[in-house]
């Protein structure tokens, strides 16, 4: 059961990472004249691709700590139901190490997948990313 569990766990990291890639792009993509905006007013490469990799960690901790809210009380509510049903005293573990390790590939996902189109986005000149027609 516990293969299954990381099995299950490495398939939805790899899920999440090309959706969160694929989203990223997209904002990234429709504001790149904002990000043009902030190039021309003086922001480094460096600092714009920060702002975009807070974003996407911000964004993947919010929906990490909701997720862990949700998942738990969902857990808890089953382990009740069932202990009504089976009579039996089961009591309920919360999965420490695998939260643990989720948020950390989060952290990592959330990097890696705002990245590479920030960075493909800030390499272009001020006056290309101002050409770009979205």
């Amino acid at each position: 059961m516990e293969y299954f569990s990381i099995f299950t766990t490495v398939v939805a990291m790899g899920l999440s990472f090309f959706s969160l890639m694929s989203s990223m792009y997209a904002n990234i993509f429709e504001q790149t004249k904002e990000i043009g905006i902030l190039r021309a007013m003086g922001l480094s490469r460096g600092t714009v691709v920060k702002i975009y990799c807070y974003e996407a960690f911000v964004l993947v901790t919010s929906a990490s700590i909701m997720g862990i809210f949700i998942g738990t009380a969902v857990g808890f509510t089953m382990t009740l139901q069932r202990v009504i049903f089976t009579q039996l005293p089961i009591g309920f573990t919360f999965p420490l190490g695998l939260t643990i390790t989720v948020l950390v590939m989060a952290v990592f996902v959330a990097f890696f997948s705002s990245y590479g189109p920030a960075r493909s986005v800030v390499n272009k000149s001020v006056v290309e990313i101002m050409r770009i027609i979205v």
